[in-house]
């Protein structure tokens, strides 16, 4: 089952088919990357990119991958830790995680930053699973987001949010996301703890952020990354791994409330960093531009495209270089107007 072609990228040899140079020391490598002419240059790293830790009791690079993607480092939000201290809570979702990303991120070396995302945490309810959100799903979100809005019926958002209890307990809101691949049917998806109604207890709802796929669906990793096979993948018994069509799902919810409800506090509360235009681009530039040589493939060219834990590590070094307002915030007046509009088409191709 092929991808639609809105998803479509170069493949690994037609980026061997632009002018490709190597680099081979991490110093400075997100000024290389940005330095690219999309449309005819390609890089080609010659180092590993994943800490070598995650290698131990490895056969290759995609089990690494794969072990890194689950247990590797994501930023905890310093978010408020009881209802207690939510109820005084004054700072929104982007700007706690403005604090975290500048500081964090902000005071290291780009070389030594290795983080693949952020993690936030319930504090109400009983499911009190850490929610890791990989920094590459943040865009895939937004590039589902924009297929949906712009090439289908858009993303169907059906809210429940009249119960007294959304005043303290947030909405539960069914919402239909598309499918990247062909002849495949939309995800139906029960979104739960949804903040739309503007009172303190915004800042308890937010947290408790989780998805329910109908029939127990979940999205594969197959066409993504490297592979996954198993549906535990997605959780474990400490932590759930959120997906690019929960991102995709909660800006759906975002838009439904401010164009048909004039309210914007789903948007201000939303979990889930909203990307600059030029981070957009960068990740573009990941997709479309950046190989890896890799001794253990068996293909002649030893070379492929990043996985996913690879573009979360370069993403997290673009933040820390450029900080979060110019990479993980969405500006009016710098960034198109609206997030659907943003380019995700191959550089160079029309």
């Amino acid at each position: 089952m092929g991808k639609k072609s809105f998803f479509n990228e170069r493949t690994e040899p037609q980026i061997r088919g632009l002018g490709i140079s190597s680099v081979s020391v991490q110093r400075g490598l997100v000024d290389k990357i940005l330095s690219l002419d999309a449309s005819k240059q390609a890089l080609e790293l010659r180092f590993q990119l994943i800490p070598g830790r995650f290698y131990a009791g490895t056969r290759n690079s995609a089990q690494a991958a794969r072990k890194t993607y689950k247990h590797g480092v994501y930023l905890n939000l310093s978010q408020c830790r009881t209802i207690e201290e939510a109820l005084y809570e004054q700072r929104l979702p982007h700007e706690i995680r403005r604090e975290d990303f500048d500081l964090k991120l902000g005071s290291k070396k780009e070389e030594d930053i290795e983080v693949q995302g952020y993690a936030f945490r319930p504090i109400q309810g009983n499911d009190v699973r850490k929610r890791l959100v990989p920094f590459p799903w943040i865009f895939e979100g937004a590039r589902l987001f924009g297929y949906g809005i712009k090439n289908t019926e858009g993303i169907k958002v059906m809210p429940y949010d009249d119960a007294e209890r959304v005043q303290t307990e947030g909405a539960s809101v069914p919402v239909s996301v598309p499918a990247r691949e062909d002849k495949k049917q939309r995800y139906l998806i029960r979104v739960d703890n949804v903040a739309v109604v503007d009172n303190q207890n915004k800042h308890v709802i937010w947290p408790g952020f989780t998805t329910t796929y109908s029939e127990g669906k979940v999205s594969e990793h197959s066409f993504w990354s490297f592979g996954y096979k198993f549906i535990n993948d997605r959780e474990s018994s400490r932590n759930v791994i959120l997906y690019p069509q929960d991102v995709a799902a909660m800006l759906g919810i975002v838009r439904h409330f401010l164009i048909e409800e004039e309210n914007p506090v789903p948007w201000n509360m939303n979990p889930f960093a909203k990307p600059s235009f030029f981070a957009a681009n960068y990740y573009r530039l990941l997709c479309n531009n950046v190989l890896v040589r890799d001794p253990k493939l068996k293909r002649k060219s030893k070379l492929r495209k990043l996985y996913i834990p690879e573009k979360s590590i370069l993403l997290a070094r673009l933040i820390g270089k450029f900080g979060h307002d110019e990479t993980m915030f969405w500006q009016k007046g710098r960034d198109p107007d609206k997030i659907q509009d943003y380019d995700w088409s191959i550089p160079g191709i029309k």
